[in-house]
């Protein structure tokens, strides 16, 4: 056990306290954890500058370690008296050279130690020698074998604090460094870096590669990702464009499907920033066992293989390839050129890349519907976010450690603050948001901002005190709510107010907020719901009187944020609540059907409409539903309803009622239709009853085909796993054929989840005891797969024996380094929909009052989403 060092954290303090204290005035040490703190992050900061890095790594793929040598440049503040400290994680340091000559150090596990008196004032050159593992675990240099052909792969994967993973060096975003790197490896291999080689010497078995310096990044953006890729290359004007994926997956990637929207975002950012892309090439490097969904290395970046898809692609999907593209291609400004100082203006990289990556797909791409996906997979999930009780600013005034960066990885973070984005504009005018966009960027490029950086620049090009604006939607947490109250004589509309409340979850801040939105008055004319009347409307306060509506036509419905400009949770008012049951397919507008969807959901969520009033009302108007946006949102609240009912227990009739309807659906959609598609994925993931489960075994061994589907490997394991979920026919001769036919690594293991998913005591008992006491026997791509699995909502008695032992499992769990490993086992989380799941869950959180946040985070939003749970069972009458 760690001690606490005290005298650090009084000076800490004292620093916060006295900001003009410097460092020479007393020693600091730091503290041995594996995360960096943001005290510490800044002291160093002012210890040293002006740093470089020469890093040569030497790659063997039959070996389970890699040698490397970095030669570090930095200037050393004059008056410094600490001990100057290197982050290395787990590796181990051969020798190591402060200006040439032999030095001291102090290494352990973390951090390498090297004493004041050994270090120069101003300029030192630091050479260090060392080797490290590959990791297994997606971070780091991250090691893959193909058990297609045996390759090896390997990639980097940094953010936030992995980089020191990979080589000893300062790991932290406001030490931003040039970064220059030589490779050594085998001959077959590609070698991908932030900038394109220089030079490549061919040296028999292996190659030489060199790469040029780097302007200065931040070290979790640096980049080395080797293997025999197969490659793709095209051309964006002078920018050359390259896609890599391992060979055993090449056959299933389609290059236009990334060069196309690649191509397009590079000229709409260029132009859009008024800042050129600095390098001259853009690669996209496709790879396994990753834990992002991808991740905006500069100039290098990398994709889950999940966006490579084993069958054909929905719309969607390749909606969501473009989208993913488009968000990390932003970060190249957003975050890479300039980035954040430290992780509590992460908002600034991942609102900004979520909301341009939506502008740039709804301004230049086919998918001209974005902002509508944007509002059913973003801003709804938001909402939600806002909601729980571990609600928290957009950008808040401290991130205290590398570790609460990593849980700041979230729907706030990502979701609203791309949300709050999205109003900004119609706030201030498209226009002075540009502006104030592009002066920001080129202000601070290569360097660190903060968040009032930010908002000077669009002070400056609106001409407007944004400081309010600040402090309400990024400095205090929480949704509000928004209603309408109206009076109509003789048929108009005689008087009409907004009615705030602040937000009603109890861990948000207790404020009011302001903000301009369209107030949409709608009348039932010619069957038709039809907008007579859309008034701007600045609102503020707990009452905005809205005199401009005053002699419209009496609205059969008031929708107080109309066009979805606001970022605000709606409340229907009564007479427009009737409206909608009656009406709601009438609403020509996609994006009006999408919300007035939403507002009955939240009501579900907030227990004042019921699952079954909620199902009644969606099974006699989803048949009318023909947007494919629609329908995935509502089929979403579908599949949540199904899992409610499941942990309910006895209320197998309404699982049943809601698998009928889908098959209902999937025969009723057009072959080949993006709405058949969605159905048959509905289909195989609630389909539970003997009738379904025959239809699926059909469809698996082609004793029956569906019109317009083409069954793909991967649908194919979805029909497997649900066999063997249920007991159904001869299910393990079934996952033995199957294993055999895909033997891939996605084969692999979709095979573990099958075999997880069990109903067999156990097969329970012997995958946890492997997940919480021997997890290296995977790697953690594989361990995810049976934890996702291991305990489904309808095998939650199978789970309550262990109930007790995964809570216990969690203090040793927090003790664990590997931050991806713990949040993967919260999915373990048990919370069974009762009274005593909830009062056990509330025990386990009194009890761990220190748990790593990713863990204290999960446990309390298990818990209340089990009260919820309990709530909503309340409501049924069975």
């Amino acid at each position: 056990m760690t001690k606490l060092n005290y005298f650090s954290l009084f000076l800490a303090l004292l620093i916060l306290i006295s900001p003009g204290l410097k460092a020479q005035n007393s020693p600091v040490f730091r503290e041995e954890l594996p995360s960096l703190s943001q005290y510490y992050a800044g002291f160093r900061k002012d210890q040293l500058s002006n740093v470089s890095y020469n890093l040569s790594i030497t790659l063997d793929a039959a070996s389970d370690i890699f040698t490397g040598t970095v030669q570090i440049g930095l200037d050393l503040d004059p008056d410094n008296v600490s001990p100057m400290t290197i982050d290395f994680e787990a590796g181990e340091v051969l020798s190591l050279m402060i200006n040439g000559v032999p030095a001291r150090w102090d290494y352990q596990r973390w951090f390498l130690t090297i004493e004041a008196d050994q270090l120069s004032s101003g300029r030192n050159d630091i050479i260090i020698n060392f080797r490290r593992p590959f990791t297994t675990d997606g971070d780091g240099l991250h090691k893959f074998i193909d058990p297609i052909n045996g390759e090896v792969y390997l990639y980097t994967n940094f953010e936030p604090y992995n980089a020191n993973r990979l080589f000893p060096h300062f790991d932290q975003p406001n030490l931003k460094a040039p970064f220059t790197l030589d490779v050594t490896a085998p001959a077959r291999w590609q070698i991908i870096s932030n900038w394109r080689e220089t030079k490549i010497t061919d040296q028999g078995e292996t190659k030489h590669w060199q790469f040029p310096a780097t302007p200065p990044l931040s070290s979790y953006l640096y980049a080395l990702h080797a293997g025999p890729f197969t490659v793709w290359e095209e051309s964006a004007e002078d920018i050359l464009m390259r896609i890599f994926s391992r060979n055993s997956l090449a056959r299933y990637v389609d290059p236009e499907e990334w060069f196309e929207p690649t191509r397009s975002f590079l000229a709409f950012y260029q132009e859009y920033y008024d800042v050129q892309y600095p390098i001259n090439k853009y690669d996209q490097i496709i790879v396994p066992d990753f834990n992002p969904g991808a991740m905006e290395n500069m100039g290098a970046v990398t994709f889950n293989e999940a966006y490579i898809s084993r069958g054909v692609k929905t719309y969607r999907e390749r909606a969501a390839l473009a989208y993913v593209i488009a968000h990390e291609m932003a970060h190249m400004w957003f975050g890479n050129m300039v980035t954040m100082e430290w992780w509590n203006d992460l908002w600034l990289n991942e609102s900004f890349a979520t909301y341009m990556g939506y502008l740039a797909l709804a301004e230049v791409s086919e998918f001209s519907d974005a902002w509508d996906i944007f509002y059913s997979s973003e801003k709804s999930v938001a909402y939600q976010a806002d909601a729980r009780a571990t609600t928290h600013p957009v950008a808040p005034s401290s991130v205290p450690t590398t570790a609460a960066a990593f849980a700041s990885f979230d729907a706030i973070t990502y979701e609203k603050g791309s949300s709050i984005l999205k109003q900004f504009p119609y706030f201030i005018g498209e226009d002075n948001f540009r502006i104030g966009v592009s002066n920001y960027l080129k202000e601070h490029l290569y360097s660190n901002a903060k968040l009032d950086d930010f908002v000077n620049a669009l002070t400056e090009s609106a001409g407007i005190d944004l400081s309010s604006w600040k402090k309400q939607w990024l400095q205090q947490s929480g949704v509000n709510s928004l209603h309408t109250e109206f009076s109509c004589s003789n048929n108009l509309v005689s008087s009409l107010r907004l009615v705030q409340s602040v937000p009603d979850n109890a861990a948000a801040d207790k404020v009011l907020r302001s903000q301009r939105i369209q107030l949409g008055l709608y009348r039932y004319t010619n069957n038709a719901m039809l907008l007579s009347n859309a008034i701007p409307v600045t609102y503020r306060g707990v009452v905005t009187w809205v005199p401009e509506a005053i002699g419209s036509p009496c609205p059969d419905l008031v929708l107080p944020n109309e066009g979805d400009h606001a970022y605000v949770d709606i409340k229907l008012d009564p007479v427009s609540r009737a409206t909608l049951i009656d009406h709601i397919n009438d609403f020509s507008n996609i994006t009006t059907r999408l919300m007035l969807w939403a507002s009955l959901w939240s009501d579900v969520r907030e227990a004042s409409l019921s699952l079954d009033d909620f199902l009644d009302f969606a099974f006699n108007n989803l048949p009318g539903e023909q947007d494919t946006i629609v329908l995935r949102q509502v089929g979403s609240n579908l599949a949540t309803s199904f899992n409610y009912f499941t942990a309910f227990g006895n209320y197998d009739d309404r699982r049943k009622k809601i698998e009928s309807f889908i098959l209902s659906s999937l025969e009723a959609a057009e072959p080949g239709s993006e709405v058949q598609r969605i159905w048959f994925t509905h289909f195989l993931n609630m389909g539970h009853t003997k009738e379904a489960l025959d239809m699926m075994l059909s469809l698996l061994d082609g004793s029956l085909t569906l019109e317009g589907i083409e069954i793909d490997q991967d649908m194919r394991w979805d029909m497997v796993l649900a066999a063997n979920r249920y007991s159904h026919g001869d299910y393990d001769a079934i996952l033995s054929a199957e294993s055999a036919r895909d033997p891939s690594d996605q084969g692999k293991n979709s095979a573990l989840a099958v075999r997880a998913v069990r109903p067999d005591p156990a097969v329970k008992a012997e995958l946890l005891d492997v997940v919480l006491d021997a997890p290296d026997t995977y790697k953690l791509a594989s361990l995810r797969f049976i934890m996702r699995y291991l305990f489904p909502t309808e095998q939650h008695i199978l789970r309550e024996p262990y109930a007790d032992r995964i809570l216990a499992a969690l203090p040793a769990v927090n003790a664990s380094d590997d931050q991806s490993y713990m949040s993967a086992v919260t999915s373990l989380i048990p919370d069974n929909c009762t009274a005593v799941s909830v009062s056990r869950l509330e025990a386990a959180l009194d009890t761990n009052r220190d748990l790593h946040p990713v863990i204290a985070r999960a446990l309390r939003v298990n818990l209340q989403e089990d009260q919820r749970c309990v709530k909503l069972k309340s409501l049924l009458i069975k």
